[in-house]
């Protein structure tokens, strides 16, 4: 099996030496051995950062120390760290430090600084060491028929309890209702590979169910086809507010016991008929990730 915890430290070794350059996750992931959209989650998952996120910070927080301790112009420390200009450098030590370069060498303290990650996880199993239950499906061709809305972020738990009411209401107007399994899609989207959404990233999700067979579509619903996949099938019982310790279990012990890795595909969720789709207190329903 993947000794993903190595992998992640010689990453963070491999970072270091190349702060002066420009580093992309395809760049660590041809270090690492593996597709960027594997490594990206996996880094994430031990980390708690996005790779890009995570090099922009150690860039900007030497820099910050040369600013401090040298004389330097300050567009040659922004050459020195990789930025393609002063003005990109500029932009980006601001949004993180809240201060223009000018200005934290004048005040000359060291503040939010990142320093290297000395990475020492060790597997935290949940339920007191047991694994996580879980399946491994191949799925077909899926048809589904349902409501697909673009949300920003900030706004996806009240976009998401106004779609799936929006929803139930019609979802007998569409002719194969009855006994369909209900299904919601987090559709793939390739800006996401290095990054995580921000509160204005917007993004697609569709509420839905598995259609037999395409047939007559209500308006203002479309059709979707979901192309044939492997997924990792996860029981999820609990808030929607705790989901992401879900995907932390997934992205870290699950993905290191196991000789699979993730695939850049939709994400799907298959409720039951007692789950309240929208509700943030509890919820139960199978998430599958797409694996190879």
């Amino acid at each position: 099996m993947p000794d993903y915890e190595n992998i992640i430290k010689r990453s963070l070794n491999f970072i270091e030496k190349n702060l002066s350059k420009s580093i992309s996750n395809e760049d660590i992931a041809d270090y690492s051995g593996y597709s960027p959209y594997h490594y990206a989650r996996i880094f994430s998952g031990f980390t708690g950062f996005p790779i890009v996120t995570y090099i922009r910070m150690r860039k900007l927080s030497e820099a910050a120390i040369v600013l401090i301790v040298s004389g330097k112009p300050i567009e040659e420390i922004s050459k020195k760290f990789g930025f393609e200009s002063q003005e990109v450098f500029t932009r980006a030590f601001k949004k993180y430090f809240q201060q223009t370069p000018s200005l934290y060498r004048k005040n000359k303290i060291l503040k939010n600084f990142q320093p290297k990650l000395e990475l020492q996880i060790r597997l935290n199993k949940r339920n007191g060491g047991q694994r996580m239950n879980y399946k491994i499906t191949e799925l077909p061709n899926l048809d589904i028929i349902g409501i697909k809305i673009k949300t920003k972020t900030k706004d996806f738990k009240g976009n998401l309890r106004e779609l799936w009411d929006s929803f139930l209401n019609r979802i007998n107007e569409i002719p194969q209702f009855k006994g369909a399994q209900k299904v919601g899609i987090c559709f793939h989207d390739p800006r996401f590979v290095e990054k995580e959404p921000e509160q204005e990233d917007e993004w697609f999700y569709m509420a839905g169910i598995m259609a037999k067979k395409k047939s007559e579509i209500p308006k203002g619903m479309i059709y979707q086809k979901i192309p044939a996949s492997k997924y990792a099938v996860f029981s999820y019982d609990g808030s929607k507010d705790n989901l992401h310790e879900l995907y932390r279990y997934i992205s870290v012990d699950w993905i290191s016991s196991v000789e699979y890795e993730f695939y850049p595909h939709d994400e799907l969720e298959m409720y039951n008929e007692e789950t309240e789709y929208f509700d943030s207190v509890k919820g139960k329903y199978d998430l599958m990730i797409p694996i190879k």
